[in-house]
């Protein structure tokens, strides 16, 4: 055996830059980002120093890749083939994709794993005054309805500490600024009506501050590193179907994936079985996304119950469907907002069904149901629940579509979901005039969000997670 080379007073460092490898027997420098990328991503594949050298890939769409080097920090990461082109999904030097899919794979309960990143998360960037806003939240808020901003004054009808208001028309008061979707919330009984400090508590769009778990890159191979962002004060990011295009859509693992990846809004659809059990499911049949076929209404909960998802959609995926009530209890203790579509019903009866739900879990205040077409599913909901929000989804704001958002505006704390290339200035505008506001789906390119964020849409539901400093 050939001897190696003696080196003699070297210093140990717990951080380094390169190490030595080996190439076709010769001996190459590896910078240590390249190391963790070739170590993180869930199945080896391509790896370049620059975004313009990935860009000219021409691979063909589902393959992964990560951009190691550029010099623009923010265009490194994992990157996904996609139709519109690559598109960063993860952060170096693992994804959390692959530590979803590694937890799966060995086992393990992805909430836990959760759980354990949040407990362990840095606390310490969250300013006293947002910590103020949380504490009294926790302590058991109370949700008195909109406020129109532009009115110049607080609240002051029977105020007490805790009593929160969804902003309908933004405005300025105190020097607070408020746009539509951010929260007042009072912080004491009987609080100024024009004084702020003390008094109030201005919680912005998707404000909660995520944990930052960072370790170095000597250490990816045996410990996944997940990196969470915090969403910029306008911009809400709503995870379409959990994150669809990185884990299987309307399931458990997609959800907990997307609030591992630092998602504060979950968006999914329901459908009913023959049984009358309310199950996470988009289509009107099984055929698309399981091994089954047929219409899932006419499925009953034990036929429903022995599906899986199609592993040629989602290798290596190996789990069935989803039903509502084992996803309650995560979204619970999250404490994110959520978006559950009505899609699949028998009778209009199912909606009573799935509101006690989420009644009884608890969830109320932060649910938005949503609907497509017809509005009467939207009475049903606000008959039973005061609390929760309505969202009237539609392609186009076509004439169809300002009938409805009509009827849903009066029923109160409504919104509007308007598919993202038809969302303009003056639908914002109008929207606003008449106290809905509005999110924009699915935009799943960071210069798609820029547009609507400039149109003033901040609330926007993508099938991946957004790298918010690339859609200022």
């Amino acid at each position: 055996m050939t001897a190696g080379v003696t080196t003699l007073n070297i210093n140990s460092s717990f951080m380094l830059d390169e190490v030595l490898g080996n190439r076709a027997g010769n001996t190459v420098k590896v910078p240590t980002t390249q190391l963790a990328a070739q170590l993180g991503l869930e199945i080896t594949q391509i790896n370049y120093e620059t975004l313009a050298l990935l860009s000219a890939d021409l691979s063909d769409e589902g393959t992964r890749a990560a951009v190691w080097g550029d010099p623009v920090e923010a265009n490194r990461g994992l990157y996904k083939k996609t139709s519109e082109g690559w598109v960063w999904y993860g952060d170096l030097p693992i994804s959390a994709i692959a530590t979803a899919r590694l937890d799966a794979l060995n086992g393990r309960v992805v909430s836990e794993a959760s759980r354990a990143m949040a407990a362990e998360g840095e606390l310490s960037n969250i300013t006293a005054d947002l910590q103020s806003q949380l504490d009294a939240l926790s302590a058991g808020s109370r949700q008195r309805g909109l406020w129109d901003a532009s009115a110049g004054s607080f609240p002051s009808s029977s105020v007490q500490a805790g009593d929160r208001w969804d902003v309908s028309v933004p405005g300025t008061v105190d020097g607070q600024v408020f746009v539509i979707g951010d929260q007042l919330l009072a912080l004491i009984n009987t609080p100024s009506t024009s004084t702020f400090a003390a008094n109030w508590a201005h919680v912005p769009t998707a404000s909660v501050v995520a944990p930052i778990i960072a370790e170095s890159a000597a250490n990816a191979v045996s410990r996944a590193v997940t990196s969470f962002i915090k969403a910029a004060p306008e911009l809400e990011v709503i995870a379409h179907r959990g994150f669809a295009y990185d884990a299987p859509e309307n399931t458990l693992l997609a959800i907990e994936y997307a609030i591992a990846r630092g998602a504060r809004s979950i968006e999914f659809d329901i459908s009913m079985s023959a049984d009358g059990t309310p199950w996470l499911h988009h289509d009107s049949t099984v055929d698309r996304v399981t091994d089954g076929t047929g219409t899932f209404t006419a499925i009953d909960d034990e036929e429903l119950g022995a599906l899986r998802i199609d592993s040629s959609m989602n290798p290596p995926w190996d789990m069935g469907l989803t039903p509502l009530i084992d996803v309650l209890p995560v979204l619970a203790r999250a404490g994110v907002r959520v978006y559950p579509e009505l899609k699949n019903l028998r009778n209009i009866d199912d909606v009573d069904t799935i509101v006690a739900l989420f009644q009884s879990a608890g969830l109320s205040a932060q649910v938005h149901y949503g609907k497509t077409g017809a509005t009467a599913d939207l009475v049903r909901v606000r008959s039973l629940d005061e609390a929760c929000a309505l969202t009237y989804f539609a392609t186009t704001a076509d004439a169809t579509f300002w009938s409805n958002i009509s009827i849903v505006s009066a029923l109160g704390r409504a919104e509007a979901g308007v598919y993202f290339p038809n969302i303009t200035n003056s639908v914002v505008s109008d929207l606003a005039n008449i106290g809905v506001g509005i999110l924009g789906w699915t935009p799943n390119k960071p210069d798609q969000v820029a547009a609507l964020r400039a149109a003033g849409c901040h609330r926007v539901m993508a099938d991946y997670f957004l790298k918010t400093e690339q859609t200022q």
